[in-house]
């Protein structure tokens, strides 16, 4: 199995929405993402980052039961994290 490109990821089928991929440095790298979390019934709008995986950890982290996911940044980080993106090269940003 080759790394899992961000637009794939899309667990927990369940609780987690990808809208839009916002940064994806490619296969070794990390990526961020838009998306939607299930909050107990209360969907809600997040950004979520991973680590895209390649060689050594195909299809990245985090990973539950051998399926990609993301992780949810915490409200506080956010807009940090969006910063960040915002200065980095544009052509791995898809934002």
């Amino acid at each position: 199995m080759s790394y899992v490109k961000p637009d794939d990821v899309l667990s927990p089928k369940s609780r987690w929405r990808l809208r839009k991929v916002v940064y994806d440095s490619g296969e070794g790298g990390w990526s961020a993402a838009e998306g939607q979390w299930d909050n107990d019934g209360l969907w809600s709008d997040v950004l979520a980052i991973r680590w895209n995986g390649g060689t050594d950890a195909e299809i990245g982290n985090p990973q539950s039961r051998g399926l990609a996911t993301w992780f949810i940044v915490p409200d506080e980080l956010e807009q940090p994290i969006r910063e960040a993106i915002s200065k980095l090269p544009k052509g791995r940003r898809r934002a």
